[in-house]
């Protein structure tokens, strides 16, 4: 594991919701009047994060209809058409457009703000959840020992240089590094927490 990003509800600028709250009443009351959108297919980092935000407000993923996009461009692009109300998105690869003014951001899923996205945390506003995708490299079945051992000191030596260092502030990425078998055993982790986000609906 190479680093984690957590997510981002966000809405249009022009929206009629001032805050977390006001969005969150409105999904709750009526979980299809609110049109949600999400940058990723079911199962999908996107998807679970709204999922389980929809979990901690009382709604059944079965009551939900999810516009899916296939990343954040078109998810942004949805949200600013007005194709969509709220849209669930990653924290980092919305960053940009969010510093920018395009988006206004009601909430972050970290455990604390993140330095430059005025939002707060989920957290904070009652929604009791962190969520953090996480990105990686993985090999295939059957890799020789040989190799693994060698790609694992290479990557090993990239996190601790300087010019990964400067790619983490650049790009928002939170540095969440984890070699080894305990990268496979927070994998099969994962696999139990969306296996059991996925079972209601």
């Amino acid at each position: 594991r190479l680093t984690e990003e957590p997510g981002v509800v966000l809405v249009d600028p022009a929206s009629g919701f001032g805050s977390l709250a006001e969005a969150m009443e409105a999904w709750s009351t009526d979980p299809t009047a609110l049109r949600v959108g999400v940058g990723s297919s079911r199962g999908g980092p996107d998807n679970l994060f709204a999922l389980q935000v929809a979990r901690r407000i009382g709604l059944r993923g079965a009551d939900i209809a999810f516009a899916e996009f296939s990343g954040g461009s078109e998810l942004l692009s949805a949200l600013l058409t007005g194709r969509i109300d709220l849209a669930f998105g990653g924290a980092g690869e919305m960053r940009p457009q969010i510093v920018a003014g395009s988006v206004r951001a009601l909430a972050v899923s970290s455990a604390e703000p993140l330095p430059g996205i005025d939002a707060p945390t989920l957290r904070s506003r009652g929604v009791d959840l962190v969520f953090r995708n996480w990105r990686g490299l993985t090999a295939p079945p059957g890799i020789a020992a040989a190799d693994r051992d060698r790609w694992a000191d290479d990557i090993a030596r990239m996190c601790a240089g300087s010019a990964w260092q400067e790619a983490l502030a650049a790009n928002g990425w939170i540095d969440a590094y984890l070699p080894g078998e305990a990268f496979g055993e927070t994998i099969s982790e994962q696999l139990d927490a969306v296996a059991d986000t996925l079972s209601d609906g």
